[in-house]
Order: structure tokens, then sequence, then C-alpha cells
């Protein structure tokens, strides 16, 4: 995924002196790295709403955590990033496939806790009552012969909607702080140009 800014720099430059001139490159990149950390809180603030999540996954220290390449004066972008399996169908929609043989579906009512991966196997390890057949995840309640719940059902595929807006995130986010940041590295860099 690529996001590209604009800037006004070169008609912006016009009217700086050459000591000046050769700071804006520092000044650029300093700007981009500073927008590039805005993005990256922007974009974990927008997956902590979207997202039921059991594990902190998007922490810049986990391996599928949301990362940040910076750029340096003579590299003038960053990237910004995710290693997440799940990440591409989940920006874009698709059709998804079970690794296994089927991909459990919850059913409306399951408690939140188990309305995750895993959630289907951690329900018939930890629940006696808990049981599986062809069509899906039941659960017996009471001691009536057949009070019988669907807990989950199984399904060979999945249409997966997009949701992530990992994209769109970083563009909103990119529009609002560009300038400003831009603005103040580059007034840094000019007050101590020599």
């Amino acid at each position: 995924m690529d996001l590209s800014v604009k800037s006004n720099i070169k008609e912006f430059s016009k009217n700086l002196t050459n000591v000046q001139k050769n700071q804006l490159p520092f000044a650029t990149s300093r700007a981009l790295n500073d927008t590039a950390i805005d993005v990256q809180n922007a974009e974990v603030k927008g997956i902590q709403v979207r997202f039921n999540n059991r594990k902190k996954w998007w922490m810049k220290r986990q391996p599928t955590g949301v990362k940040v390449s910076f750029s340096d004066k003579r590299k003038l972008w960053v990237d910004i990033y995710t290693n997440a399996k799940f990440a591409k169908i989940q920006e874009e929609g698709g059709i998804k496939t079970p690794k296994g043989r089927a991909i459990a579906i919850p059913a409306e009512g399951l408690p939140k806790r188990l309305r995750k991966a895993g959630g289907a196997r951690k329900l018939l390890q930890s629940n006696k009552k808990a049981f599986s057949t062809p069509k899906g995840i039941f659960k017996r309640r009471g001691k009536k012969r057949y009070p019988i719940i669907q807990q989950f059902s199984y399904a060979t595929s999945v249409t997966v909607k997009p949701r992530f807006k990992f994209h769109k995130t970083a563009e909103v986010a990119t529009n609002r702080k560009f300038k400003r940041n831009f603005q103040k590295r580059l007034a840094e860099a000019i007050k101590t140009a020599r």
C-alpha cells in the first residue's frame, strides 16, 4: 500500500537562502518521521475500536505490530505496516477458507470471550456439556433431554467485509498532521542553520 504526501516545498523554497535550502531535506525527513508516529498512533487507536482483540497484537514490539521504518535526509519516505497475516483480507475483503476442515462461526448471543479466534476449541476443551457434530458445536443446558443450544456453525468459506481501514486511517492522519509537522521542523531547521 502506497501513500504519497504532496506539498508546496519547491514553491516555498524559492524564498529561502541557500543555507536554509540545505536544511529542507533534514526538516522534511523529521516531519515525515513525526507524521509516521502520528499515523502509527491513529492505526492503533482504530484497531482497538474496530476489532475484538484477545491479544495486543498491534503493539510495535509484537511481530505482528504496527511498525514504522523511518526516513532520513537521503531517503525521504517512511513505511508504516503490519505483518499480521489477516491484515490483507481485513483491509480489502474477500473469501476466507479454513486451514482445517471448516470455519467455526459464532452464534448470536455467544459470550464475547468465545467470539474470538480459538473460541470454538476453547469451548470444547473447557465445557463438558459442549460437543461437536458435522453441523457445528452445541451445548447441553440443564438436565432435560433436548435443551441443546447451538454455539457455533461450521462453514467451508466465509465472506469477509473490509473493515481494517488501514490505508484510509493513514491518509486521514497524514493529511491532518504533515503540514503542521513540516512547518514546525522547518522553523527549527532554519533557526539552527549556519
